[in-house]
């Protein structure tokens, strides 16, 4: 059946997901670091 492969792309999507948050979260911290307060 297709349960399994399912519940494989859902688990594998959500880890992006959190992988593409925590990455925004980087390069903000970093144009802040790099910026300054000015770029608020």
């Amino acid at each position: 059946s297709d349960f399994g492969s399912n519940r494989v792309e859902e688990f594998e999507n959500r880890h992006f997901l959190q992988f593409q948050e925590i990455r925004n979260k980087i390069t903000t911290v970093r144009a802040v670091m790099l910026e300054g307060p000015i770029a608020f």
